[in-house]
């Protein structure tokens, strides 16, 4: 993965390589340059293979053999060259115009066998790829790129292998390398772009996009990519600004709008939806906060964030053995004061509640007259029916209608109110005791 700074400090590589090359060509030129003298071609030629400017090199070494063709040293040059950027066929005629002029030398016999061989891994590679064979395929391409340094082909076969084994910034380094090897790189920087992407690196993927349409202005894959990623960005920093300020409604809103702009990725989905989870909890939106937070647990389950907001938001709904739960789900994470105050909380209202103070299940006085009663319960049992209730834990909701019926039962009853009200009082006896 190229950072920015890892681009800058490129173009200025790239800079200071080409100042190099400028003043050993006008070095050259400057002394004895004889325009028909091969020798002269094939010093400067060398010069530049030293500073590892092979592509500079080329054409110096084909004017050097058009004026010398059994000139061995550039003939052998040459084919080297030709087999570090994966051209076998050509580099096998060079190695064999070389062994012709000399049929004895030992770089071009040796390399010939390697050029065979070379085929041979790469028909082996390519088979291991088809048949999924991830790891053999990644080190049989990786060896054949040790000789072939400069092979696009190879490097985009092993980036598509990387991605196989989900090893995306390998595969992005890979397709890099291609953007500096081929003038035209626009396919390969929407490649990039796209991967990037999907790793939820936004940033990186605009600047992938950027040096896209810095080649082709309209193209037409980048272009509306760049324009949609464009947008997500500026939806979510603006949410994220308006976290800062805490004006929850109005990030929960640049949200929704980012879900919209981006509905199926994964890694942004997942960023956004952390990020819901937080705002709605703070907002107070209870059973927004749980839905959203749930949704974050199903792919996160570990989510020490997700895991406190639900069970906030549950603590506020009165379902106290979840947030119980959560909270204790939190510090197996995570064990700080914050996930250990709200167990504590959490704890003391479950075994509050365990008491089953049905007065204060249905916000009555102890005096309340039985038509109170009737009317309190139906007013709570239309809010916690479980087909009403809008709390996606159906299953906390129907304990919660079931406390209310139960409550309603006992205190319309008098007979059964009678024995309620004596064993609240014994027990309220027995604590002072």
């Amino acid at each position: 993965m190229k950072s920015e700074d890892d681009r800058k400090i490129f173009n200025f590589c790239s800079l200071y390589s080409s100042l190099l090359l400028l003043l050993v060509t006008l070095a050259v030129k400057c002394g004895d340059w004889d325009s028909s003298s091969y020798m002269a071609y094939f010093k400067r030629a060398t010069t530049l293979l030293a500073l590892q400017k092979s592509k500079a090199a080329l054409p110096d070494l084909n004017k050097c053999i058009q004026l010398k063709p059994d000139f061995t040293p550039a003939v052998i040059s040459k084919a080297s060259i030709l087999l570090k950027q994966g051209l076998m066929e050509d580099a096998l005629k060079y190695y064999e115009q070389a062994l012709t002029l000399d049929p004895g030398n030992k770089e071009a016999k040796e390399n010939v066998k390697l050029i065979f061989s070379l085929w041979a891994w790469i028909l082996m590679a390519d088979d291991e790829a088809e048949n999924g064979e991830i790891f053999e395929a990644m080190e049989s391409y990786s060896l054949l790129i040790t000789y072939m340094p400069w092979s696009k082909e190879l490097r985009e076969k092993r980036s598509e292998v990387y991605l196989d084994a989900k090893e995306y910034d390998k595969a992005v380094g890979d397709l890099w390398a291609i953007t500096q090897l081929v003038p035209d790189s626009t396919r390969v920087f929407y490649r990039m772009s796209s991967i990037h992407y999907s790793m939820g690196s936004l940033e990186e993927a605009l600047g992938d996009s950027r040096e896209c349409l810095k080649l082709d202005h309209d193209h037409k894959q980048c272009k509306p990519f760049y324009t949609k990623m464009k947008k997500l960005n500026k939806q979510i920093q603006a949410a994220d600004y308006f976290i800062v300020q805490q004006q929850w409604d109005k990030a929960i809103a640049k949200f929704h709008s980012a879900m919209r702009t981006e509905p199926t990725e994964y890694a942004h989905l997942i960023h956004i939806k952390r990020r819901l989870c937080h705002c709605e909890t703070q907002a107070g939106n209870v059973n927004e906060a749980i839905a959203i937070c749930t949704e974050v647990l199903d792919w996160e389950p570990d989510n020490v964030v997700a895991l406190v907001g639900r069970a906030e938001s549950y603590l506020h709904s009165q379902f106290y053995e979840e947030a119980v739960q959560d909270f204790q789900a939190a510090i197996e994470s995570d064990d700080n004061k914050r996930t250990r105050e709200g167990l504590r909380r959490a704890e003391q209202l479950l075994e509050q509640s365990e008491k089953r103070d049905y007065y204060e299940i249905l916000g009555l006085s102890r005096n309340c007259e039985k038509e109170e009663i009737l009317r309190a319960y139906r007013r709570l049992a239309m809010v916690w029916h479980p087909d009403k209730h809008e709390c996606p834990n159906k299953e906390a909701v129907e304990k919660k209608f079931i406390l209310i019926a139960d409550a309603k039962e006992v205190l319309a009853d008098p007979e059964m109110r009678a024995k309620y009200d004596w064993s609240l009082r014994h027990k309220n006896t027995h604590q002072d005791l």
